[in-house]
Formats: structure tokens, sequence, C-alpha cells
């Protein structure tokens, strides 16, 4: 029915290339994964320690993350820091789990930005009214408190 041209049902793309013998196409494939999974830890590696770098600016992580190598002009302790979690995660857990914490986590990171981003769009307090009607909700037209970027955290 539908899985014949796979042969098993478990059975993915490379290996039912391997079964048709396309051999060559395999390993070109095989490459382009492996491309994409380097490509892919890379700019996640490159993102995650600009941010870390810039918490640690900001002073909500610890100031030794934010120190800058005067030569590479790259903070060396996050890319540290974060490469030995990134390694130390992948030693732990198998395949299924991380993909399942990947999927679960990424949802659960753009609902609380999203819901973090309404909440701190908006002011309550009587200074910024618009209208001259007190306690209306209006756009904040001053700086928030730096613990405010904590909460997308939570």
């Amino acid at each position: 029915g539908r899985y014949q041209w796979f042969g098993q049902r478990r059975t993915g793309f490379i290996g039912a290339l391997q079964e048709k013998g396309l051999v060559v196409i395999q390993y070109i494939e095989i490459a382009g994964l492996i491309f994409t999974v380097f490509s892919c830890g890379l700019c996640t590696l490159t993102t995650t320690v600009r941010v870390i770098y810039s918490m640690a600016e900001d002073g909500l992580l610890f100031s030794w993350l934010s120190w800058v190598d005067p030569r590479t002009r790259i903070p060396i302790w996050n890319v540290v820091l974060c490469t030995a979690i990134g390694i130390l995660t992948s030693i732990v857990y198998d395949f299924d789990t991380l993909s399942h914490m990947i999927s679960g986590g990424t949802l659960s990171v753009f609902v609380v930005t999203a819901l973090a981003v309404i909440i701190l769009s908006y002011d309550t307090s009587d200074t910024s009214t618009s209208a001259g009607v007190s306690g209306e909700r209006t756009p904040l037209t001053h700086a928030t408190p730096p613990y405010s970027a904590l909460i997308p955290l939570l």
C-alpha cells in the first residue's frame, strides 16, 4: 500500500535510496544532511552566544560572561559555556528525547515571548495616559526596568 516504495515501514529516505541501489544519491543526501546539521548548530551557537553576551552586558547575568577576547573580539567564555552545555546535553539524552524537548521548548519560548511582549508593551500607571483619562492602557513611552527582560525566561 502506502509504504511499498520504501520496502519496510520504518525505513527512511536514505534507506529507500539504498534499497533501490541509488548509492551515489544516498551519499549526496548524507553529505547534505551533515552540512545542514553543522550549519544549524553553528547558527544556534552564534545566536546563543550573542544573547548571553547581551544579557551579561546589561547586568542580568554574571559579568565574566561579557568579557570579550581583545585579539579575536569573541566572547570566549560564552562559546565555551554554550558548547559544553550542548555536548553534555547530546551525551545524556537520546535523539528522540532531544527532538521532543526541542519541539516543546520552541513552542514554549514563542508563547512566553509573545505574552511578555504584549504585557510589557502597555503601562497602567496614571502618568502615561492618553486623552487625560486616568487608568487607560496606552503604549509605553518610557524605558521599562531592566528586570523586565527576565519575563520571557519564566
